[in-house]
């Protein structure tokens, strides 16, 4: 156990923000370690390298693109490779080219390094992709991807461990509180009037004035456990930064019970790139930020000329109260829930704000909601700012309702 706490000191290594591509540590530590110069990461790079420089180098000719060919690089492949060319980063700037002309440049410059990146990888049998086949790889990738696996796994398992770790000195420590608990209780409490359990979560059953034993109301079944969502978040991470690599990762996942933050960034994905107005924003959490602002804004405009203290009382606020208990009440899979006041308090603001947003109330959206609200829930709940998480909800509500349904 030494040994592998010494081994990931580097984790207590704070790094520039510039090496973070994931915002996990554990994950931007695999990915740090696949880069270490002893690693086969570096055999294929070289090779890569050297065939993109030949490819590159007919391009060569005009000032103007080879500075932004040098521009894309960077300074140590220039210097590697094209040191005999000429270096003149002044050439994109004013005057010597428009801000125009530059943009135009660099979008070209780009679609072409890709051209030629994807050339050489596919020609020297560097190309991979989830599904193919290893026999078509070169030995240098085949190590590559063999050693960047082992990485990834023996990072996991560890992050893994430690969580585990921490849970049981939890309740370790939960479960001293709880006989002392007991045992002080017990001096108070009339045994024949409460049983105390050993269950989870220190359960109990009260007796009414006539001696019947009151049973306690089902609690909601665990969706996920904690360390599916630790995976699910990591999961996450590696989707924002590669987000064609989702259909994939549904696809392999087909059938089974999804971790809580991979269901909330499907959701999102699916419903938010939906909308025309945001299928040019490169990224889903630029997407998620500009429908959150869109979406708020018109609440808050509504909400002032209704003069309301606040979107989530609407003038029908009372109706949909009624309405939510009566539905869950009476629907087999939202029963277990019916103790649970936050889901219910959550499908009555969403539903009074939705109401504010577009005049929109149908009873129907109680059970549309329901599994955005299953999406939606964190593990712990402070994982996220609560107002943070409840525009999501409401913005992700209104688009379901308006796009996703005929």
């Amino acid at each position: 156990m030494e040994n592998t706490s010494a081994k990931h000191q580097h984790w207590q290594v704070k790094l520039p923000s510039s090496y973070w591509m994931f915002n996990m540590p554990w994950l931007d530590s695999s990915l740090s370690e696949t880069l270490l110069p002893e690693k086969a990461w570096q055999k294929v790079y070289e090779e890569v390298s050297s065939a993109l420089a030949l490819e590159v180098e007919v391009h060569l000719q005009e000032p103007y693109q080879r500075q932004m060919i040098f521009e894309f690089l960077g300074k140590h492949f220039v210097q590697k490779y094209f040191s005999t060319y000429p270096n003149r980063p002044s050439l994109l700037t004013v005057p010597h080219m428009s801000t125009r002309e530059m943009e135009n440049l660099k979008e070209s410059t780009a679609t072409l390094l890709k051209e030629q990146c994807d050339k050489v990888t596919k020609h020297n049998h560097y190309h991979w992709q989830s599904g193919d086949e290893y026999k078509r790889l070169s030995l240098e990738m085949m190590q590559f991807i063999k050693d960047t696996f082992d990485t990834v796994l023996e990072e996991m398992n560890w992050v893994l461990s430690k969580y585990e770790a921490q849970q049981n000195d939890i309740e370790s420590r939960t479960a001293t509180f709880r006989n002392v608990y007991m045992e002080r209780r017990a001096k108070f409490v009339d045994s024949h009037k409460v049983h105390l359990t050993n269950g989870q979560g220190g359960t109990y059953h009260t007796s009414d004035k006539d001696g019947n034993i009151i049973v306690p109301e089902l609690r909601p079944p665990p969706l996920n456990c904690p360390e599916s969502d630790i995976l699910g978040e990591s999961l996450c991470a590696i989707l924002a930064s590669d987000p064609e690599r989702l259909s994939s990762v549904c696809e392999r996942l087909k059938g089974k019970l999804l971790p809580k933050a991979l269901r909330h960034f499907i959701w999102n994905d699916k419903l938010l790139t939906a909308n025309k107005n945001f299928q040019k924003i490169d990224t889903i959490g630029n997407i998620e930020k500009s429908a959150r602002k869109s979406f708020g804004q018109v609440v808050a405009r509504k909400a002032t000329e209704m003069k309301l203290r606040s979107a989530t009382h609407s003038t029908i606020s009372n109706l949909v109260q009624n309405v939510v208990v009566e539905e869950y009440e009476k629907t087999p899979c939202m029963q277990v829930f019916t103790s649970d006041e936050l889901m219910i308090s959550e499908t009555c603001k969403a539903l009074n704000i939705l109401y504010v947003f577009n005049g929109t109330y149908e009873p129907y959206l109680i059970h549309l909601l329901f599994p955005l609200q299953v999406a939606f829930r964190k593990m712990p709940p402070a994982a996220t700012p609560h107002r943070k998480v409840q525009l999501e909800f409401e913005n992700s509500s209104d688009v379901c309702s308006s796009r996703a349904l005929p």
